[in-house]
């Protein structure tokens, strides 16, 4: 039988999809599987579950990772892992993450019960903790990747304790968290599918996009001074404010995104002394960009560096992460595997970060996204229509079949 022709089985991924939808869910119609929470680890067992029926051989790791395992037909190739999610933001919706991990297994299912193996073995991981509900957010694959901060562990999270007693509560060992790093090279290639969290799919009408990278941010701090005075008593052309000056700042950060074609944000505005009565003598402002080429961010960058110093306020970077360019090879195979199941499809990149950015720094990877209702994610209005989850998956079935084949 050609692999080409296969499709998931639609019924058993929605299915799937509503028992996880049972786990967690609050009265108020939201998802409270925070991570390591019991929700957490009840919907994890579950999944276990459905990766076993699937034909997979199922472990735990020591970061309560979930790695499903399909053997290949030559089983010592490193393998093609398809990851993602089923932890959740509190009043979160079912499909961020759960949508790639239920995916993964609808995959393995159609090729189990045809009764074929690619050449490379297939994992489907369920990494713990993405959601930043856990310090930094991607624990599972910071950790499988040597990324993982052993500072964060005294960080308090949302269960009031320490992230440390929070994991060691639960049972994970922290000294053996090490034991499942893995190595460049050590996996053939990564993919994941999730929903869109931009509402660009849904607006098109198109059934699924071919991530061709994750854009990078850069977070900045400024402070602009000015001088505290009287406001009822100090004329308008003999003022020093300093928020009329953050103001200004808070316009060219939107006119340069605009002008560069990336995206920025104001994110805060903190006001000293902070009155109706008194001219601002002091603001302090963070705002962050976003954007797919490094070089244009850098432009951007010292265009509004050099603003700032016309407005005579400080500027500093406090974070940076560089943009993740998906690998040409996967995307070609996944643009493929959208022709084969029939599906229109958009290249487009990724505004939002992934466990797909920690897999980046040990493999090559790439992402399918599906349309869900009006790119509505980390929200109890979170909802993807069960054709498009079902066209996700077959999207990425095809794919993996043509990747297994080029790499």
């Amino acid at each position: 039988m050609n692999p080409e022709t296969f499709t998931v089985d639609g019924d058993r991924l929605t299915f799937e999809l509503a028992e996880l939808g049972k786990i967690g869910l609050g009265d108020d119609g939201g998802y409270y599987r925070e991570a390591f929470s019991q929700a957490d680890l009840d919907g994890r067992t579950l999944v276990e579950g459905f990766m076993e029926e699937a034909g997979m051989t199922v472990t735990r790791d020591a970061a309560f990772n979930t790695v499903g395992r399909y053997a290949g037909e030559n089983d010592f190739l490193p393998p093609i892992v398809i990851g993602s999610h089923t932890d959740t933001v509190p009043c979160g919706g079912n499909y961020d993450g759960v949508l790639g991990v239920l995916s993964g297994i609808a995959l393995v299912r159609a090729l189990h019960s045809n009764g074929t193996r690619l050449k490379h073995p297939l994992e489907v991981i369920n990494f713990s903790g993405e959601e930043a509900v856990s310090p930094g957010g991607t624990f599972g694959s910071r950790v499988m990747t040597g990324h993982f901060e052993e500072g964060l562990l005294d960080q308090i999270v949302y269960s009031d304790e320490t992230f440390r007693e929070l994991l060691e509560r639960v049972g994970i060992i922290i000294e053996n968290l090490s034991t499942i790093e893995r190595k460049k090279g050590s996996v053939a290639a990564y993919v994941e599918l999730h929903i869109e969290q931009g509402g660009n799919l849904d607006a098109d009408g198109i059934s699924v996009g071919v991530v061709d990278g994750i854009v990078g941010f850069r977070r900045y701090r400024l402070v602009f001074s000015g001088r505290a005075n009287h406001a009822g008593t100090t004329p308008m052309d003999r003022r020093d404010d300093a928020l009329v000056k953050a103001a200004r700042f808070v316009v060219g950060v939107k006119e340069t995104a605009e002008k560069f074609g990336i995206v920025g944000t104001v994110g805060t505005l903190e006001v000293t002394p902070g009155a109706p009565n008194v001219i601002p003598g002091s603001v302090e402002l963070s705002f962050e960009m976003r954007g797919l080429d490094d070089s244009v961010i850098d432009q951007a960058q010292e265009r509004l560096t050099s603003f700032s110093r016309e407005l005579d306020a400080s500027f500093e970077k406090f974070s940076h992460k560089p943009p993740i360019i998906s690998n040409k090879v996967i995307v070609a195979a996944l643009q493929e595997g959208c022709r084969r199941a029939q599906l229109e499809y958009v290249v487009m990149p990724s505004g939002a970060g992934h466990d797909a950015n920690l897999m980046a720094t040990i493999c090559p990877v790439a992402m399918l996204f599906v349309p869900n209702k009006d790119g509505i994610s980390h929200s109890k209005e979170e909802y993807c229509t069960p054709e498009a989850c079902v066209n996700g998956a077959n999207a990425l079935l095809q794919g993996i079949i043509e990747l297994d084949l080029k790499i």
